[in-house]
């Protein structure tokens, strides 16, 4: 499925940068990898590897406001 983040992808980036990343490493880990930093970001999140408070700037808003389907 192209626009993800595979395991493959993940252990690169794990390999390269073991003990931190910032979130311009991470932004050119998602265009070298075809998906959005914010695959990368939640994934990374997700396994406690980076803080909840990296790459704020790259996850953007969902609003489900029955306003938005009219």
């Amino acid at each position: 499925m192209k626009h993800t983040f595979s395991k493959e992808q993940e252990e690169k980036l794990l390999r390269a940068h073991p003990t931190s990343i910032t979130a311009d490493q991470i932004a050119a880990y998602a265009q070298e990898f075809n998906t959005h930093p914010a695959m990368i970001i939640g994934r990374l999140q997700h396994q406690g590897l980076i803080h909840y408070s990296v790459g704020r700037e790259f996850i953007l808003p969902v609003n489900l406001s029955s306003e938005n389907y009219d």
